[in-house]
C-alpha cells in the first residue's frame, strides 16, 4: 500500500467519524430538549397533584362542618383556578414536545425512550409549599393533634396552616 493510499484511507475514515460525531452531537441536543420538557411535564403534574390533593382536603372540611354551596366558596374557587393554570402550562409543555418531534423529525419510540433524571426536588413536596409553619404554631398543631389522636404524617403543610387557623378561631371563640 502506497503512502496516498494510507493517507486516503485516514481521511476517510476521519470525515466518518466526524459526521458521526456531528450527527450523534445534534441528536444528544434533541434528546436534552425532550428531557427539559419532560421534566417539567413531571413537574406540573405533580404541582395538579398536589393541588388536586389540597381541594380534596378543603371540600372534605366544608362537608364536615356541613357548608353549604361549597363550590362558590374562595377556598375551593382559588384550588379550582390553580388547576385551569397548571392544566394551561401542562398544555404548553406537550404542545412544545410535538413541535420539537415535528421539528427534529423524532419518532414517537425515540421519544417515550427519552427518561431524563429527575431533579431531587421535583419529589419533596416540601419544596413547593408557600406557607412555611414557624415553631410555635407547629407546636401547637402537633399539641392539638395528640390531644385527639391525629396523625399529622400525610398532611402538607398548607393543610395544617389551615388546621392551626381553624385551632385558632375555636380560642378565639372560647375566650368571648
Amino acid at each position: 500500500m502506497e503512502n496516498k493510499d494510507i493517507k486516503d484511507t485516514v481521511n476517510k475514515v476521519w470525515n466518518s467519524v466526524k459526521k458521526i460525531s456531528k450527527e450523534a452531537f445534534e441528536k444528544s441536543k434533541e434528546y436534552a430538549i425532550i428531557a427539559e420538557l419532560k421534566i417539567k411535564q413531571k413537574s406540573l403534574q405533580k404541582d395538579r397533584n398536589r393541588i388536586y390533593r389540597n381541594l380534596g382536603e378543603i371540600v372534605y372540611d366544608l362537608i364536615k362542618e356541613t357548608e353549604k354551596n361549597i363550590e362558590n366558596k374562595e377556598q375551593v374557587l382559588s384550588r379550582f383556578r390553580d388547576i385551569e393554570k397548571v392544566n394551561e402550562e401542562l398544555n404548553e409543555v406537550l404542545l412544545e414536545i410535538k413541535r420539537v418531534k415535528q421539528e427534529y423529525n423524532l419518532k414517537q419510540e425515540e421519544i417515550e425512550k427519552i427518561v431524563p433524571k429527575e431533579d431531587e426536588n421535583i419529589d419533596d413536596e416540601k419544596d413547593n409549599l408557600k406557607t412555611p409553619l414557624n415553631k410555635n404554631k407547629k407546636q401547637k398543631l402537633y399539641d392539638h393533634a395528640e390531644e385527639i389522636g391525629c396523625d399529622l404524617k400525610s398532611y402538607n403543610t398548607e393543610t395544617k396552616v389551615t388546621i392551626i387557623e381553624k385551632i385558632n378561631k375555636k380560642e378565639g371563640k372560647e375566650k368571648e
